[in-house]
């Protein structure tokens, strides 16, 4: 009786692999070194192996790996992925990168940078070797980590809908297979493979879902969570393809794009709030070529007020205005300013320390260090920024942000959010609240990725502060 780690991959050559892998493909499989990589990778050479001898794997499949150079085990990896590709008879393809210094150049999350990085060598890797399809490992249990991770920042039936196992060229074969088992399929391979130390980690929103909350609910609610929420993602895309076919048709009928715009007929907003939402959420794409687009308050501003004569808004990436018949969605690539040739490199925020700027020292604080005052916590007013200056922050909203807190100058796409979540430019935010044109370039800024926390003695956004009794950060500077 054939094993269960046999079993798992009997039914994926049977039902899986068949419908996402035709004769010609050429696939190029991601791998890290981890188990779920390897195992994708040995699953996938077993396949296109099959009644074709060993050496059709050089031919139809590819093994891509991403040295991050960050952690100690990374030569450990490639070296790992390397002498998997000579036991499988696959060529092996290794990118290095600085990933560290790209995210401070992309002004991006370690992880968001590396993810960007990686997605983009993989293409490039493809087109090199004539490959049509992109295999990553992502598995069972990472569609339920990911559904309740979106679950939890308030996605909608889309972002719910999870992890696709088909698109954009990338497959995911092992989107119904568990964790638990393709640890079992290494080791009935005699598979050796490397673990992540990070991921073991509660540092992360991700790892604390799957380090925590995921084995609770197990134990508590559900011993097959994983299972239902990848249920309830099934079923969502299921949802989300038939959207699919009626939002072409209706952006055929009511749309009008071009180079970094987009017209949408204020015709649109007879649809129902569920087609009009999805056609405002393709518009911003469009326009924009944005990842991230819409939050569920920004869709719902512009489904409330896009179709008022005359109204105008400032959201990431675009500018939005109402004309007579349409609502205009444009990029809005901010105000070209580069720094100062003296001007300060971005530095990231460290807490409970002084940090020496350009403009003098400055620091985060639980509690107001030394000489200063919470009484002093500013509230955004005047036009300078010489001085002592402290400002509130929730400790929540900032911990909750994706990117880096950095200190740094103005740059394109600066953004200032308003009461209701909507956006202003940094540009408009200067001319309102006076500060001198001259001076603009240098200012020093509080910023997470295009957000703008802070502006020293001009403004300071409400989004950003404490509500009565919350938990607060004090960031004080000194000139």
């Amino acid at each position: 009786m054939p094993d269960r780690s046999e079993r798992m991959f009997a039914l994926l050559s049977r039902d899986v692999l068949p419908a996402m892998l035709s004769p010609g493909d050429r696939v190029l499989a991601a791998v890290s070194g981890g188990p779920d990589s390897v195992a994708l990778a040995h699953m996938l050479w077993r396949y296109v192996t099959a009644g074709a001898g060993r050496d059709a794997a050089g031919r139809r499949l590819v093994l891509s790996h991403v040295n991050h150079g960050v952690r100690p085990e990374a030569e450990t990896e490639e070296t790992l992925v390397r002498e998997l590709g000579r036991r499988l008879g696959a060529p092996v393809l290794v990118r290095r990168f600085d990933a560290k210094a790209y995210a401070r150049e992309r002004g991006l999350s370690f992880q968001a940078a590396a993810r960007e990085w990686r997605y983009a060598c993989w293409r490039e890797d493809m087109a090199a070797e004539g490959c049509t399809l992109i295999a990553t490992a992502h598995h069972r249990d990472d569609q339920a980590e990911t559904v309740l991770y979106r679950l939890l920042r308030g996605s909608g039936a889309t972002g719910l809908a999870g992890i696709w196992p088909e698109r954009d060229g990338i497959i995911r074969p092992l989107l119904g297979v568990s964790k638990e088992d393709l640890l079992a399929y290494c080791a009935a391979e005699n598979l050796p493979y490397a673990v992540d130390a990070s991921n073991l980690t509660a540092a992360y929103d991700r790892n604390r879902i799957r380090l925590e909350l995921l084995p609770f609910l197990r134990e508590k609610y559900n011993g097959r969570i994983d299972m239902a929420l990848g249920q309830t993602a099934a079923a969502l895309r299921r949802d989300e393809e038939y959207f699919a076919g009626v939002i072409a048709e209706k952006w055929m009928r009511y749309a009008v794009a071009a180079a970094g715009s987009v017209r949408l007929a204020l015709e649109a907003w007879r649809e129902p709030p569920a087609v009009l939402t999805r056609l405002l959420r393709r518009a911003a794409s469009e326009a924009s070529a944005a990842e991230r687009g819409l939050t569920f308050a920004q869709a719902e501003l512009l489904r409330r007020e896009g179709a008022r004569p005359g109204w105008r808004q400032n959201l990431p990436g675009l500018t939005v205005w109402t004309e007579r018949d349409a609502l205009v969605l444009a990029a809005d690539h901010g105000e070209a300013a580069p720094l100062h040739a003296a001007g300060p490199d971005p530095v990231t925020a460290r807490r409970g320390e002084w940090q020496t700027l350009f403009w003098g020292r400055a620091g985060l604080w639980p509690d107001c260090p030394e000489g200063f005052s919470p009484a002093e916590a500013e509230e955004g007013s005047g036009a300078t920024w010489q001085g002592r200056r402290v400002a509130r922050f929730s400790a929540a909203a900032l911990n909750a942000l994706p990117d880096p807190i950095v200190w740094r100058c103005r740059r394109g796409g600066d953004l200032c959010r308003q009461p209701g979540g909507w956006h202003k430019s940094l540009k408009n935010v200067f001319q309102e609240r006076g500060a001198p044109a001259a001076r603009r370039s240098l200012w020093p800024l509080l910023a997470s990725g295009p957000e703008i926390l802070w502006l020293p003695g001009l403004a300071l956004f409400p989004a950003w502060q404490p509500a009565s009794g919350e938990e607060a950060l004090f960031a004080c500077l000194d000139f």
